[in-house]
């Protein structure tokens, strides 16, 4: 008899991999903790992927979605500004010929999702994963359980299902970070044109303000902060429901954004301030991760795929890449030992996936973790143009 196979999560790692499954006719049960999202929910401003041609794209073409990425609204270039904390430009990439394309992650959310008809189980609050008589049960919150095979712990930073296979847990990363957005940017001439049509960062005093264009003519930026708590907002009074006292305290307080130069301080105050619109919700968070060079002894009948697997900052826009890649190694392995064995042999499959992983995330997790280092150093605008200048990237203008 086939293996039973479930995957916890639908986030770009699950779906991706429930995806292939799909496509190649191997049964499998997907679950996921959130209602399922409406259209509406998924048409507003998000965050945005950076996804590389030799992992995330890989992924979308062997779920045969290429052609409909590729007819996605461009709502995001490849360009990159870079200023220091005086607002003046330092380094600037038109990104033209480029084959790093950014996607809000709503819309491949709703891409992954069109190749799965209504196949993802919603509001599945998975309780524990626990080994019985050979297989695994998964227990849910007010639901019966359910017994696999194998079971995909795709469920993300704080995954449930990690527990079967480690003890170890995510640790703060040193950054904390609060996001925002404003709607209908070209309100703001000013603010438009410093932003751009792509990514833009201001680095400076060890903190950064990192934007993404996006949806509805949005603008999506990150107040990036190192810090050496985790309750550190909560330590400094800041609370997201309070937007003019939020605005406030970034704008006056020397540990905030008091010395920055104006035009970085007006996105701030607009962002604090344009609160009619529903998608304009501060979020206030730590970042957290993994060491380079976490794995786990690998157990008979579960594993993980994405940040489950692997958490890291996102400083090199390698984490949904990663995730995806993931999820397609573990597919392709599952699929051949399917057609080709009928399942059997499906332990092995997924081992040598475990192993090709840890080697890759750990360079990909090095990577990162030096990168964060630089954006937060006392000399960022420098290290930053240098670094990419070694890349052969464009010299950062005159000053």
């Amino acid at each position: 008899m086939p293996p039973k196979i479930a995957i916890l999560g639908a986030g770009p790692a699950g779906l991706t991999i429930a995806s292939l499954l799909h496509k190649n006719n191997v049964p499998f049960t997907i679950y996921d903790l959130r209602t399922a999202p409406s259209s509406d929910l998924l048409s507003l401003p998000s965050g945005s992927l950076d996804l590389h041609e030799e992992s995330g794209l890989l992924a979308l073409e062997a779920c045969g979605l290429t052609s409909a990425y590729q007819k996605l609204p461009g709502v995001c270039t490849e360009e990159t500004l870079i200023t220091g904390k005086d607002g003046i430009l330092k380094y600037q990439d038109d990104g033209h010929g480029g084959t790093r394309p950014e996607v809000p992650r709503n819309d491949l959310l709703h891409l992954l999702l069109s190749s799965l008809p209504s196949l993802v189980n919603w509001e599945h609050k998975l309780l524990s994963c626990t080994a019985s008589d050979g297989k695994w049960t998964v227990t849910f919150q007010g639901r019966d359980p359910a017994t696999f095979d194998l079971v995909i712990g795709a469920d993300g930073a704080w995954s449930r299902v990690r527990s079967a296979v480690t003890d170890v847990h995510p640790h703060f990363s040193g950054i904390s970070y609060i996001g925002m957005t404003i709607p209908h940017l070209p309100r703001y001439p000013d603010l438009n044109r410093l932003v751009g049509t792509g990514s833009f960062w201001a680095l400076g005093s060890n903190k950064a303000i990192m934007t993404h264009r996006g949806s509805l003519d949005s603008v999506h930026f990150y107040l990036m902060i190192q810090s050496a708590s985790t309750a550190y907002f909560e330590e400094k009074n800041l609370d997201p429901r309070d937007r003019q006292a939020l605005g406030q305290q970034l704008l006056t307080k020397p540990e905030f954004f008091a010395d920055w130069a104006p035009i970085l301080k007006e996105m701030i105050r607009v962002a604090c301030e344009d609160n009619h619109d529903p998608v304009c919700d501060v979020e206030m968070k730590p970042l957290y991760m993994f060491n380079p060079g976490q794995r786990w002894d690998h157990v008979q009948g579960v594993t993980l795929v994405g940040d489950a697997a692997h958490l890291m900052t996102p400083f090199a826009g390698e984490g949904v890449n990663l995730a995806m890649l993931d999820s397609l190694e573990l597919a392709n392995n599952i699929i051949t030992t399917y057609k080709d064995k009928g399942g059997e042999g499906m332990d092995d499959a997924v081992k040598a996936y475990e192993e090709k992983m840890f080697s890759r995330t750990e360079k990909k997790m090095k990577k990162t973790l030096r990168n964060q280092k630089i954006l937060f150093a006392d000399d960022a605008v420098e290290a930053i143009v240098r670094m990419f200048n070694s890349f052969g990237q464009p010299a950062p203008p005159a000053n």
